[in-house]
């Protein structure tokens, strides 16, 4: 019989996601496109949906320095 893998914790997709959303925000933010509202908006949306998951994981010290720009 073979080995059982170990249970995948649940908030495991969200920490895989939070990784990737994370890393393309400092993507769009090392474009310094500031007058692109295309770029804007997709910042926008990869702020909210981290915020999103970060509560869903309870995760507070990254949702600070988001809430500025989410605001916005």
């Amino acid at each position: 019989m073979a080995p059982q893998k170990p249970p995948v914790p649940k908030s495991s997709p969200a920490l895989y996601e939070l990784r990737h959303l994370r890393r393309a925000l400092s993507r769009l933010e090392d474009t310094h496109a500031t007058t692109s509202p295309v770029i804007e908006n997709l910042k926008r949306n990869v702020v909210n949906r981290i915020c999103e998951l970060e509560t869903q994981l309870g995760s507070t010290e990254r949702i600070e320095p988001l809430t500025a720009f989410r605001n916005t």
